[in-house]
């Protein structure tokens, strides 16, 4: 199959060279007496990168390539939830027997919770199911050579499910529940196979922070064309909430199967068995035996990326859990349809370019760490803002700015929240780490759910649970606070590390 390679060097052809144990970028590479001279594998070759995907070099690596097309795929797959998130929310109405379109929020309970709790409940739910499986296929990324396969499998995985929501309607709309909760865990599963190649991508911090903020840009681009496209053909051609769920669907289940399908396939190499199972477990086992063990040895050796893991909890769990949330609030409280939430959605997604641009320009001129905090703050602060603003529909008109102030927030805050961890992991275990990063990202992704569902139920103002978003992202930034210097963090896992950002040796610390 394309893509795969046994790594034996075709000895008519001359290769370049990178640093032993590095799987990276070869343009990037000079060889030097630090490096064991050894040959790239085809699946390591550069290659020409056509437009839309080549954002700043037209070389690259396949396994950047393949990157690049799988960050541009998953914008439709998560903006799709915004149109079934809206219709399931209606459906969940008229099973109460309440009408979708009524002044006044449902009264009404279907299966003992307000229909208003609907998303929030699920995402609760799906946040508590990840965080209990997750470790598992963290473990069969970590000790199988079935990196690759996983994605393959998950791809398929998401093709199949988002494509039994076509067939979304009134009689089966808890089935319909069930599939998209389903569809979630398998997303999760995808991500955490793509981001494991993520740090092997190249070893210089500069690259990686352009590479991130490249994906991300990717991501949020195919987010916006996909909601400008399914918002105006449903306004265009007058669709209710279904029949945009329906044409949203097309969309995703074709990206999915034309994008990812291409850089699983055919970019994204093999890569073999990063380490054994240890003796005495299970492959079963293994995925939360390791989360335990890593956990300790990092609360014990490397302060730093133990500060990081704690903001992660928090901060992880606020901006996993707001589209749930936003989509309820400006729902019940401003009394937007579907064609205005997606036009909100189509600022927030259009606004996270420069944000993304921000985040690299920050991460260069000063760190990755500076990056993160401001986008903390400033996410912390228009939460802040919104609750106390946004209280009728009265002041659905404000709610555009406020999406324009969030897309610029979260388009800073994940390429820098990614480059920052990336850079201060130990290496050679970098499947690991990423598997903690997502498991660290779920663990509390139940809780602002939970309080916003409680919040609800008790029949308190909505604005409180959005003012809790910003206050975990606020207890992130302060967890923050107490990682040290950047360049400190940088070197207690990479003693070689110069002030360039650039990775001099492969000699680096491991757990």
């Amino acid at each position: 199959m394309a893509g795969e390679t046994d790594g034996t060097p075709d000895p008519d052809v001359s290769l370049p060279v990178v640093c032993a144990s590095q799987s990276a970028d070869p343009i990037e590479i000079e060889s030097g007496p630090h490096c064991d001279r050894k040959p790239v594998p085809d699946t390591d070759r550069p290659m020409r990168v056509p437009w839309p995907f080549r954002l700043r070099s037209g070389y690259s690596s396949p396994a950047v390539f393949g990157s690049a097309l799988d960050s541009a795929c998953r914008g439709s797959l998560i903006m799709s939830n915004v149109f079934i998130g809206k219709a399931l929310l209606d459906l969940a109405k008229v099973a109460a027997g309440c009408s979708p379109v009524a002044k006044e929020p449902c009264k009404n309970r279907i299966y003992g919770f307000f229909p208003s709790s609907l998303l929030t409940n699920m995402i609760m739910t799906s946040g508590l199911f990840n965080a209990t499986f997750m470790p598992l296929v963290g473990a069969v990324v970590d000790h199988t050579s079935y990196r690759r396969a996983v994605g393959l499998f998950s791809t398929y995985l998401l093709v199949i499910l988002n494509g039994l929501l076509f067939f979304i309607r009134q009689d089966i709309w808890l089935y319909m529940v069930l599939v998209q909760m389903l569809g979630g865990f398998a997303y999760l599963m995808h991500a955490v196979v793509s981001l494991a190649y993520l740090p092997e991508l190249t070893p210089d911090r500069k690259k990686l922070a352009e590479f991130t903020a490249d994906f991300n840009i990717l991501q949020y681009l195919g987010s916006f064309s996909f909601i400008a496209v399914v918002t105006a053909v449903s306004r265009t051609r007058a669709y209710d909430n279904l029949a945009t769920v329906r044409l949203s669907q097309i969309i995703v289940v074709t990206s999915t199967t034309l994008l990812m399908g291409l850089a699983w396939i055919y970019f994204l190499p093999k890569r073999e068995t990063l380490s054994a199972v240890p003796e005495g477990s299970w492959l079963l086992t293994a995925g939360f035996r390791k989360i335990g063990r890593t956990t300790h040895q990092i609360f014990t050796k490397f302060d730093s990326l133990k500060w990081m893991l704690m903001c992660l909890l928090f901060a992880e769990a606020a901006a996993n859990s707001f589209p749930q949330i936003a989509i309820t609030f400006t729902d019940e409280i401003l009394g937007l349809d579907q064609n205005e939430t997606g036009m909100v959605m189509g600022i927030l997604l259009l606004m996270s370019v420069p944000g993304s641009f921000l985040s690299m320009v920050v991460s260069n001129h000063w760190n990755p760490k500076v990056a993160y905090q401001l986008s903390l703050l400033l996410l912390m602060l228009t939460m802040l803002t919104a609750s106390y603003m946004l209280r009728s529909k009265d002041d659905k008109h404000l709610v555009y700015y406020f999406g324009a102030a969030w897309g610029v927030g979260f388009g800073w805050l994940f390429p820098s929240q990614r480059t920052l961890y990336v850079t201060i992991i130990p290496k050679r275990q970098e499947a690991e780490m990423m598997g903690l990063y997502i498991f660290t990202g779920q663990a509390l992704l139940f809780l602002p759910p939970l309080i916003f569902s409680a919040l609800n139920e008790g029949q308190y103002p909505m604005n409180y649970g959005v003012a809790c978003l910003g206050m975990f992202f606020f207890v992130g930034f302060a967890f923050t606070l107490m990682m040290g210097r950047y360049e400190k963090s940088v070197a207690a896992v990479n003693p070689n590390y110069d002030e360039e950002g650039v990775i001099l040796d492969d000699s680096t610390t491991a757990l």
